[in-house]
């Protein structure tokens, strides 16, 4: 009958192998608790750094695609496209250049704002605002923290 911390040991034999110790090693149970937030952490802290590559082509096509889906021939994938755009600065700006990136998310947020009102786009601004929120909030791990906490929550009521 498995008992409530049977879980531990096929979990001690993975980390045995994920940190590189022989097979025969055997971790104690209070080893795993202090290294799996580690790993765990570790593994937080590499996901936005794979995902830099794929985001920067994601950035260079939406660019692309504003040359033609302009605000005055095609407003709605214009809009889309700008709210696409202020995702994707704001998955890069938790890589890099944080207040530059974080800045771009948010012009590109407002430019969908402009065609995706509450009115008539109620789902469409709903995104739109909280990708502007969020883009705030990431703004103010580098700069202006007050201003732009309360930027970002003006952005989330604006839901």
């Amino acid at each position: 009958m498995p008992t409530k911390c049977s879980h531990v040991f096929p979990l001690r034999a993975v980390l045995a192998v994920v940190i590189g110790l022989p097979e025969a090693f055997q971790i104690n149970p209070i080893q795993v608790s202090f290294i799996l937030p580690a790993i765990v952490d570790m593994q937080r802290r590499i996901e936005p750094l794979q995902a830099l590559p794929q985001t920067s082509s994601t950035i260079a096509a939406f660019q692309e695609s504003l040359k033609v889906s302009t605000l005055e021939e095609f407003p709605m994938d214009y809009a889309i496209t700008q709210n696409n755009l202020g995702t994707a600065y704001r998955t890069l700006a938790e890589v890099e250049d944080k207040a530059g990136n974080s800045k771009k998310a948010i012009q590109a947020c407002e430019k969908a704002l402009k065609v995706h009102t509450l009115e008539q786009f109620p789902m469409d601004y709903a995104e739109a605002q909280t990708t502007l929120g969020s883009a705030y909030k990431t703004l103010a791990q580098a700069e202006n923290k007050t201003e732009n906490c309360r930027r970002a929550g003006q952005a989330s009521s604006g839901l």
